[in-house]
């Protein structure tokens, strides 16, 4: 069975008066269809920088310099911003290492999620119904 996501040789840099430094230098891994992977590392390891390539988010100066991404069979290198958009969050998400910075106490936690439906399916298919059974539900049929 094909992996849902496929990373092969993945090179990620940044640039540097002497010419790009390589911060991922051949990066590989699979996920199969109900696994769960865990990046654990030193600090500095490129385990954020792993998973901002695959999202797409990298700051505007760093280049992924070789490398495939593969999710469900399509290469994510090749999607330009629109397609990508349309596949994170909605298939692909990333949980940042500080939850602070995202989540605002002051919101009830179904009112985060329903912005994000919102902001992914538009205002019809983003209700969460104001109940947490609901908003449960209509994340995880997301």
């Amino acid at each position: 069975m094909a992996p849902i996501l496929d990373v092969r040789g993945l090179k990620t840099a940044f640039p540097s008066p002497s010419g790009p430094v390589n911060v991922l230098d051949g990066v590989d891994f699979e996920v199969q269809d109900g696994e769960i992977l865990g990046i654990v590392g030193e600090s500095g390891s490129g385990k954020t920088m792993t998973a901002l390539s695959i999202t797409g988010l990298l700051p505007r100066t760093a280049t992924i310099r070789g490398g495939e991404i593969l999710y469900r069979g399509s290469n994510l290198l090749a999607l330009d911003n629109r397609a990508m958009n349309r596949v994170r969050g909605e298939q692909i998400s990333m949980i940042f290492q500080s939850p602070r910075a995202s989540l605002n106490p002051l919101y009830r936690v179904e009112a985060t999620l329903e912005q994000v439906l919102r902001t992914h399916r538009g205002p019809r298919g983003a209700s969460c119904g104001g109940t947490r059974t609901s908003c449960r539900a209509a994340c995880v049929s997301a």
